[in-house]
């Protein structure tokens, strides 16, 4: 069988398809299935179109790579399902490709994507079969294999393909992520092949373990159950289903000083729901900016009511902003034509930014943040000691307030390491003439732990959990409250926030 084998292309393959060769597949099976050619090179007639016009024309190919594009492999697709063929859908996707773009070039990202093409063509007996369906993303049609020895050989080829590649000097190690689905008579259209491979794609690069991932049905049952959850919440922005709850903040003496506002869905069937469920969609949608000048505006209305009132008009609010607000273009103008629609004072509201956020958008954050500020409204770091912060960022942005993460927190009484980090944290934001509030404080220990260091500003369950306005405000004018007040678990934000604290 060997010496039927083009050995030029074969040899330099024969490691990945090793594994192949002990399930039992011959060389011949591997030729027709995969692409390694077999016996000598034939000239191959043009690509077919449905209607038997060649499709060989520069608007059916990639045009840098010379690959079939998205339309010549769904027409190829069309035909081999109506002759009733079965097979596997192979969607190849290179990772971090914008990363590669931004800090290599273009040119160098082009390089890398013809490289690939040339690695493929070894692969595909018939080219045909092979396509450059989007910017980074390379197709494959297996023609008559499926399941797990379809999964087998598309491991062995991505396996083939993560490796360093010479892109004008640069050494680069390629990583790609792999879905696929397969097809028979019974499996539907083009259209509902390409998505599943989609989804089993998408699967593969949330898990990131380098494995060819293939589609199973729960993949399109929580894809529809994202489209249901995506118009509902689509609803709820618009349909007074939304709740901003309150957590109090109070300073060394117990004095209440203010709020945390955190968002609740109030949802009509399932009552209600914790951000975690949907915070994530409402960031992979853009839904989370109609989210967020909700709860800027909600946080306005609050504001203005306490002002009205002698027993709340000293209050403050915080609430969280997400990175995709503080990079729209017309975030700042937002926020001030909400203070001036409602007629709220900005300098009762604080707007809380993730660390993680600040270090990834430096430049973004330093130009909004100061607009906002010169706006009158104050800005704390949210998280402060969870990620990467160097002191140049913190002398680079107008911050007037670091709030202690809960981790600390929570093992104050544990690790000593942790009481000399926590301090030191306090000492910097006193030579930096910043606030600090310790959030997350469970229990009285935490209190006292964090009083004694120096922090004077806490908010935790200790003081207060998240709760309706209603119940906040009856506190706040020292009432019996009244209210059943909520002990939520998971993700909790205002727009994009982990956890309450």
């Amino acid at each position: 069988m060997l010496s039927n084998l083009d050995n030029t292309s074969l040899g330099a393959y024969l490691p990945a398809i090793a594994p192949l060769l002990l399930m039992g597949l011959s060389l011949a099976a591997l030729g027709g299935y995969l692409g390694l050619r077999v016996g000598r090179r034939s000239r191959r007639p043009p690509l077919p179109s449905s209607a038997g016009a060649p499709l060989d024309r520069l608007d059916y190919r990639d045009a840098l790579t010379d690959l079939p594009d998205r339309q010549a492999l769904m027409i190829q697709l069309r035909q081999r399902l109506a002759r009733g063929e079965s097979g596997t859908l192979l969607l190849l996707d290179v990772d971090a490709f914008k990363v590669l773009n931004n800090t290599l070039g273009q040119p160098r990202g082009d390089r890398l994507l013809y490289q690939l093409a040339s690695r493929l063509r070894h692969w595909a007996a018939d080219r045909r079969l092979l396509a450059r369906i989007g910017g980074n993303e390379f197709a494959l049609l297996i023609v008559g294999l499926r399941g797990r020895e379809a999964l087998q050989a598309a491991q062995a080829l991505q396996d083939d393909l993560n490796t360093s590649y010479d892109l004008e000097g640069h050494r680069y190690a390629c990583q790609l992520s792999a879905g696929l689905a397969d097809f028979g008579v019974a499996d539907g259209n083009d259209a509902t092949l390409l998505r599943r491979a989609s989804l089993a794609l998408n699967e593969a690069k949330q898990r990131g373990d380098q494995r060819v991932h293939a589609f199973d049905h729960a993949m399109e049952q929580a894809l529809e159950g994202r489209l249901r959850l995506e118009t509902a919440l689509r609803q709820a922005i618009d349909g007074d289903q939304l709740r901003l709850y309150l957590q109090p903040q109070v300073d060394h003496r117990g004095r209440l000083l203010g709020a945390e506002g955190l968002l609740r869905w109030q949802h009509p069937e399932r009552g209600l729901v914790l951000p975690g469920e949907f915070i994530p969609l409402a960031e992979e949608t853009g839904l989370i900016l109609g989210l967020g000048q909700w709860v800027i505006e909600e946080a306005c209305r609050y504001l203005v009511g306490w002002s009205r009132c002698p027993q709340l008009s000293r209050l403050r609010l915080s609430i969280n902003i997400n990175v995709q607000q503080l990079q729209h273009p017309h975030f700042v103008d937002g926020v001030a034509a909400a203070l001036a629609s409602h007629g709220a004072a900005a300098g009762r509201l604080t707007l809380e930014l993730t660390e993680s956020l600040l270090i990834d958008e430096i430049d973004t954050a330093a130009v909004q943040l100061a607009a906002l500020r010169r706006h009158g409204l104050q800005l704390a770091l949210d998280d402060f000691g969870t990620g990467y912060s160097a002191l140049a960022y913190l002398q680079r942005l107008p911050l007037d307030i670091l709030k202690i993460d809960r981790a600390f927190v929570q093992r104050l009484g544990d690790q000593p390491e942790t009481l000399a980090i926590t301090r030191t944290i306090l000492q910097l934001a006193e030579a930096l003439s910043l606030k600090v509030v310790a959030e997350g404080i469970e229990t009285p220990e935490q209190h006292l732990a964090l009083e004694g260091l120096g922090c004077r500003i806490f908010q935790g369950y200790l003081f207060g959990r998240p709760q309706p306005r209603e119940a906040f405000e009856a506190l706040a004018k020292g009432k019996a409250a009244g209210y059943a007040l909520e002990a939520s678990e998971g993700r909790n934000s205002s727009v994009g926030r982990a956890t309450d604290s």
